[in-house]
């Protein structure tokens, strides 16, 4: 594609050469051909630099999805500890812990089913501090779970969990999971 881009760049920079001589000569113009030249170099550069950003995060995939096994531990991460990933991993089963591999726009989702009724809050962190906070109330008709979904730009390295103040034992498998995706790498 690239070779495509510079071979489409180079045909449009010699139909401007041939067409150069017809243009008018301005007097703050001293070579009107190296001016319609430089113009295109410019842009040729310009496009350039975006291909190989382009070229660059094409290669950047994360994903990663975890479904519960365990008990919860109450106001600790939640360790989702049968998850697989895609691309550059990051999740760490043994924690509940995910470490963004790339800089970008991620999606997360999390849900927690109890399986008796109860009342519990659970929370989404990135680097220890709250993002997103979930309620769920004992209905006394059904038993509630709690899903949420955040869209959040996030640096490599950050660190993504999920914690509940209820512990014990919830649904597991589907029930119960963890996930995470790379919408959009940082260029």
């Amino acid at each position: 594609m690239y070779i495509r881009v510079v071979f489409v760049l180079l045909l449009i920079m010699a139909a401007e050469m041939t067409s150069a001589r017809h243009v008018v000569k301005r007097s703050d113009d001293a070579h009107p051909l190296e001016a319609v030249v430089s113009t295109h170099s410019q842009e040729l550069s310009r496009l350039e630099a975006r291909l190989q950003a382009v070229e660059n995060s094409a290669g950047k995939r994360a994903a990663f999805q975890a479904p519960l096994s365990t008990a919860v531990v109450a106001n600790a991460p939640v360790r989702f500890d049968n998850g697989f990933t895609i691309g550059a991993g990051g999740y760490d089963a043994h924690t509940g812990i995910y470490t963004v591999p790339f800089p970008g726009v991620y999606t997360f989702q999390y849900q927690l089913f109890p399986p008796d009724l109860a009342s519990y809050v659970i929370d989404l962190y990135v680097n220890g501090n709250i993002s997103r906070r979930s309620r769920c109330y004992d209905s006394s008709l059904y038993i509630t779970s709690c899903f949420a979904s955040a869209v959040l730009h996030v640096k490599a390295g950050d660190k993504v969990w999920v914690q509940s103040d209820y512990p014990g034992a919830f649904y597991t498998g589907p029930h119960s999971f963890f996930a995470g995706v790379l919408l959009s790498p940082d260029p």
